[in-house]
């Protein structure tokens, strides 16, 4: 279902944003980890270094990783057309920026590949999402958000109804301000929910998808108020 999810937020928009401006930025628009043993990860480094300042880590057989540029390495039209051994010499200096659930950062490319799937998936409408958490606190009530192909949006904080319009640009999606609201009071945890909803879905905001648990998570530009939803 979330495949379709985060294939309708990237339909809203007519045009899609260039990819950053890399050596070779034209690759896919989602990798997958491939070469990780199930028990351990793929660290994400500050710079494209493996001696630089480790920021994150990516588990094994995890996709939806945004590209957002690779570097010492062939473009995506060279990669296809090179033989096995010629991609496996290059990928080893080859190192990717990606986004992984909100954290940027630089990764091996040699532990990337091509995400079919989602990529796919982003060629199909439709968007139901609910929320199931805020920050690190479960979801109370009914709270969930509706998107259309024409860019608008309507759904539930829990407490208070919502509806808007949204324009998108590649991983971001920006919430155009201020979204209409019913004025019920939301009384203790309803209340503090709502605040953080409407806090998170407020002008810019960053989403990333991880296809392993099938959730996407919805991040304010500031980092300070996370939904994540199914």
């Amino acid at each position: 279902m979330l495949k379709i999810l985060l294939t309708a937020v990237t339909a809203l928009s007519a045009t899609t944003a260039a990819t950053v401006s890399l050596a070779d930025a034209d690759g896919p628009d989602f990798f997958s980890v491939t070469g990780v043993a199930s028990n351990d990860v793929l660290n994400i480094r500050e710079t494209s270094s493996a001696h630089a300042r480790k920021i994150g880590a990516i588990p094994s057989n995890v996709g939806g990783i945004r590209n957002l540029g690779c570097e010492n390495g062939l473009s995506f039209a060279e990669w296809e057309k090179a033989t096995e051994e010629e991609r496996q010499a290059v990928a080893k200096r080859r190192w990717c920026k990606i986004d992984y659930q909100g954290t940027v950062g630089w990764v091996s490319g040699r532990y990337l590949t091509e995400d079919v799937m989602l990529d796919d998936a982003i060629e199909e409408p439709g968007f139901a999402w609910q929320l199931i958490s805020v920050g690190d606190k479960n979801a109370v009530g009914e709270s969930e958000i509706s998107f259309t192909p024409d860019g608008s949006i309507f759904g539930s904080t829990g407490c208070n109804s919502i509806n808007g319009t949204v324009l998108t640009d590649g991983d971001k999606i920006t919430f155009q301000m201020p979204l209409a609201t019913t004025r019920m009071a939301c009384p203790g945890d309803l209340g503090i929910q709502e605040e953080a909803f409407l806090n998170a879905l407020s002008g810019e905001v960053r989403f990333s998808y991880d296809p392993v648990v099938d959730q996407i998570t919805f991040m304010s530009a500031d980092g300070s108020s996370a939904l994540t939803g199914c």
